[in-house]
């Protein structure tokens, strides 16, 4: 995860590389099931897309939210 993660900061793609970050960056890697952070459930599915993308959906108090970061839709779909 973190070398693909690299990658995408390439100069030829990202002005800024990972070494200038000054933030401490953490990588995990999950299976399928669902995770749980504090009160939050948060699972995930792949997406419609040339590359490997997920969509997540976390929920909350009885609540949820999705976020499709990056997503195509089938040719001709109209919703």
């Amino acid at each position: 995860m973190k070398s693909i993660f690299q990658g995408q900061l390439d100069r030829a793609y990202f002005p800024v590389q990972m070494e200038d970050m000054k933030a401490t960056l953490e990588f995990h890697h999950y299976g399928s099931a669902p995770i749980r952070i504090g009160d939050m459930k948060v699972s995930w599915e792949y997406t419609v897309h040339p590359s490997a993308t997920v969509g997540y959906n976390i929920e909350f108090g009885g609540r949820s939210v999705a976020f499709v970061p990056d997503n195509e839709l089938f040719k001709g779909y109209l919703g």
